[in-house]
């Protein structure tokens, strides 16, 4: 059951196609706070991209992170040490974001045979910036636990 994560942005559909062809991935969770871009890959775009592949297409847009918790021009100096603790103090506290990772969590424990793929806009690699490498780690650790293995 691995969990990998890709990004969206700078990339065109061909390329993302070849990637989850590549990677042989059954499911993609799309954890982006918005899909306004790029426009090409809004939801109902990637959805129909996933069908085309026959890979199952799960949004989850309550688990995307919120612009208070990242840079932008009206706070250019945002603290990056923050926004994981942030993040995930938002996922145990807020009941709404709660309740969407328990559903995650699950549906992706009653499929344990499968893989599985965050995909949100940012293109870093630094797992420090951005939340799909927060969730990731976080749902490997609570399937870890839920399921009583040691490592995916």
């Amino acid at each position: 059951m691995p969990i990998i994560t890709e990004y969206l942005n700078t990339r065109k559909v061909a390329d993302m196609n070849e990637i989850l062809i590549q990677k042989e991935i059954d499911v993609v969770i799309d954890v982006r706070w918005s899909d306004w871009q790029p426009e090409y890959f809004r939801s109902a775009q990637l959805a129909h991209l996933c069908k085309i592949n026959a890979t199952e297409y799960w949004q989850y847009q309550t688990l995307g992170n919120p612009p208070t918790n990242r840079p932008s021009r009206a706070n250019p100096q945002f603290d990056w040490k923050i926004a994981k603790p942030t993040y995930l103090t938002r996922l145990k506290t807020d009941c709404a974001v709660n309740r969407a990772f328990n559903d995650l969590l699950t549906r992706i424990a009653q499929k344990p045979t499968q893989d599985y793929c965050l995909i949100c806009y940012c293109k870093t690699q630094d797992p420090n910036l951005c939340h799909r490498f927060w969730l990731q780690e976080y749902l490997e650790t609570c399937l870890s636990e839920f399921l009583g293995e040691e490592e995916f």
